[in-house]
This record gives structure tokens, C-alpha cells and sequence, in this order.
């Protein structure tokens, strides 16, 4: 299984939990030969929204982000973003050093 697959199965599992909790989810589609950039402006893999509620979640497996990454997404949420909207970033974590951490980890901006 390349990071690609991997990737996408994670975005799956996140967007299929946040369907059973009553969200709205909407999961950007895969990247495609001519068409390499199509995340939420940019940055976020899937956007789910529920009594006017709006959660940008970036996913990722078994990487933090970096000091960079946060303060790209910190600037974001100062130039952009209402009250309403929240930005997370969720790891899942299932090898590498981090033996004692297993499943989700949420980062929320």
C-alpha cells in the first residue's frame, strides 16, 4: 500500500465517524494526473459542517505537523475565519516510535 492509499483510507475513516456523529461531510476528491492541487484552499482535506458549525480537518498518518505547517494554519484562521469555523489537524497513528500512541490524535487550531 503506497501513502496515497493509505492516505485516502484514513480520510474514509475520519469522514465515516464525523457522518455517524451528524456532520455534514464533504472529502475532497483524489488527485489525478493533470490535476495535482485539490485540497480546500489548499490546506484541508475534508470540510464538515452541522448547525452552522464548520470544521476544516487536514488528515494525516504518523507525522505532526511542523512549526511552519501550525503557523501557516494559525494565519489562516486570523485573516479568514468567523467565529463558527474551527481548524483541526488529526494524525492516526499506527507504527513508527510512538508505541504507547495508537488511533487518532486531533491538533485543534
Amino acid at each position: 500500500m503506497n501513502t496515497r492509499q493509505k492516505g485516502r483510507i484514513q480520510e474514509y475513516k475520519l469522514a465515516n465517524f464525523l457522518k455517524s456523529q451528524g456532520f455534514f461531510v464533504y472529502r475532497v476528491p483524489g488527485t489525478m494526473k493533470f490535476n495535482k492541487q485539490v485540497d480546500i484552499f489548499g490546506m484541508f482535506d475534508i470540510l464538515a459542517m452541522k448547525d452552522g458549525f464548520v470544521r476544516l480537518i487536514q488528515v494525516k498518518s504518523n507525522r505532526k505537523p511542523t512549526t511552519i505547517q501550525l503557523r501557516k494554519l494559525v494565519a489562516f484562521k486570523n485573516e479568514h475565519c468567523a467565529e463558527n469555523i474551527q481548524l483541526e489537524w488529526h494524525i492516526y497513528w499506527n507504527r513508527g516510535k510512538r508505541k504507547n500512541k495508537f488511533g487518532w490524535e486531533a491538533i485543534v487550531i
